[in-house]
């Protein structure tokens, strides 16, 4: 008993034990999840420090592991590890609120794109987008948005690149997110200048560089891509160019790439400085040039002349468009999906405006129509209450004519029970004819005298004098006068036909039909062959019943 009480006191204090553990976990999880934003790095620590075997459930699994890949991701660790994120994936999508399955989806296509897989991660992107329709988080409907515009100027799809950073800054004002806010100001005036409308792309980098700087490389970076689509577009404005170039480069600090470079010194060769942009020009000979630089080498040549160095980087150019076409075609799919997604939020929104419409509307009907049948029902019922008080006194005097007539039903009752008597004893008369022959005394064998009785019985239903023949009568009784039917149908047949019809009819055997017509077997067979011919060549409409009742 005592080892029981024992051996119970263990399992209860384990239960407890891991109970508590696992509220501790939770509560440190939560207390982790609270600063990961502003802290990313504490947060970090923090989340090494967990014990993961300590991880007593699903629940705990998943939100460790979405804050570990929000972790790695905030402090610019990327990973491509996939397992970090999947117990998040698979424990929100089956029973988590839509806010941890959209992060879910968000870290998981940002580690499919530290991968270099851009497809897979465009649809776990645009997965995130379509989620984040169901929240209210602000902040990260303005990542998702981000990226997608960072993943279609990519590709050079310039129209939805647009699209999404307009979405982003819409978000990160409702965020208050200012620095997000300035940079995506930065990344639509890049967008608008892509997009080839050059009033709206200036417009937008005037009211951006008015703006105070937050970041200067990112200003940098956006004054470079300024500077390439000054001299990119028709008419081009070299001066500007060269500016801007300038302005990044020295008093910003940025780093130009290789095609800032070649844009800076095509705007020299434009300005007629050919000396500085060949020096140029020579010191990124050794660079590997990029899907722009033979586009902007071919723009330099041609300014100076050179046609064959023009045409040779002219077709270089036309090759890097070509791969630039395909890698576009090979991602149209992505670009369906992306507008997929966008059409259905829009389609969404439109539908939920169409279902309150709807359910107005058949509120509104289903109280007219519940109004029609209370009326129709009203007016019916009070129609039947007349027909039935109608039909009553109908009742009363029909009883009363009932009443009179009782005495008169029960005599006729009294006859058809006399009728019904007789015709019962009728039905056993053969049989008992037969017992009293059977018993009487006689010189001759029982057997034999049956027989003659029998043969009596049969001879009566066709006697000559007897016309039509009780055979006939018995069957036009029996089926509705179908020999009355025969005669009128074919009146060529002689009474011995009608007679031996009569027979057939009543199903008496070839031997039997024989023995009471004084024919032999062969000739009754004959003659029913033959009748059967001439009915079945007649035309009368009754002659399939006739022919299926002689068998």
């Amino acid at each position: 008993m005592r080892r029981n009480i024992a051996i119970l006191s263990f399992i209860v204090s384990m239960v407890v034990f891991a109970s508590c553990g696992g509220n501790a976990i939770r509560h440190e999880l939560d207390d982790i999840e609270s600063y990961i934003q502003a802290r990313p790095d504490s947060a970090m620590a923090a989340i090494r420090a967990i014990d993961t075997n300590a991880l007593s459930s699903p629940s705990l699994k998943a939100q460790y592991s979405l804050l570990h890949a929000m972790a790695l991701d905030k402090n610019y660790i990327d990973t491509t590890n996939l397992s970090v994120i999947m117990p998040a994936i698979e424990y929100y999508e089956k029973s988590g609120d839509a806010v941890h399955r959209m992060r879910a989806w968000y870290y998981h296509g940002r580690i499919l794109q530290n991968a270099g897989n851009s497809q897979d991660a465009m649809y776990s992107f645009s997965k995130a987008l379509d989620i984040s329709e169901k929240t209210s988080d602000n902040h990260y409907k303005m990542l998702i948005n981000s990226i997608l515009s960072d993943l279609y100027s990519v590709k050079y799809i310039a129209d939805l690149a647009l699209l999404h950073a307009e979405h982003a800054r819409k978000y990160a004002i409702k965020s208050h997110d200012k620095k997000s806010e300035w940079i995506l100001d930065g990344r639509i005036a890049v967008c608008l200048g892509n997009n080839r409308e050059k009033e709206k792309a200036d417009s937008a980098y005037r009211a951006y560089m008015c703006k105070p700087i937050l970041d200067t490389v990112i200003f940098a970076r956006n004054l470079f891509n300024y500077s390439q689509i000054l001299v990119g577009r028709y008419p081009t404005e070299p001066d500007k160019a060269i500016f801007y170039f300038l302005s990044a480069k020295n008093e910003f600090r940025g780093k130009p790439k290789t095609d800032d470079y070649y844009a800076y010194a095509y705007a020299l060769t434009l300005k007629g400085e050919t000396e500085k942009a060949d020096k140029i020009i020579n010191q990124l000979k050794n660079r590997a040039k990029t899907v722009k630089s033979h586009y902007w080498l071919y723009r330099i040549s041609r300014e100076r002349n050179q046609i064959t160095g023009a045409l040779y980087y002219f077709e270089k150019s036309i090759r890097n468009q070509d791969s630039i076409i395909i890698s576009n075609l090979r991602q149209s799919l992505v670009r369906s999906q992306g507008e997929y997604y966008i059409e259905k939020s829009l389609k969404e929104s439109e539908r939920r405006r169409a279902d309150q419409t709807l359910y107005i509307l058949m509120f509104l009907i289903i109280t007219v129509v519940l109004s029609i049948i209370v009326f129709v029902v009203r007016r019916r019922w009070r129609k039947k209450l007349e027909i039935i008080n109608f039909l009553k006194e109908e009742t009363d005097q029909q009883l009363t004519v009932m009443t009179e007539n009782i005495s008169e039903i029960e005599n006729k009752l009294k006859e058809y029970r006399k009728k019904y008597l007789l015709t019962y004893k009728r039905q056993y008369q053969l049989l008992n004819n037969l017992c009293a022959t059977y018993l009487q005394p006689s010189s001759k064998e029982p057997k034999d005298r049956i027989f003659e009785q029998v043969q009596l019985s049969l001879k009566s239903l066709t006697k000559d004098e007897e016309c039509p023949s009780t055979a006939e009568k018995l069957v036009n009784k029996t089926l509705d006068n179908i020999m009355k039917v025969i005669r009128n149908d074919y009146p060529e047949f002689s009474e011995g036909d009608y007679k031996f019809i009569s027979l057939l009819i009543m199903g008496f055997e070839a031997k039997t039909i024989a023995l009471m017509m004084n024919y032999t077997t062969k000739t009754v067979y004959e003659k029913k062959d033959r009748i059967k011919k001439r009915i079945s060549r007649s035309e009368s409409t009754h002659k399939e019943n006739i022919l299926a009742l002689i068998g």
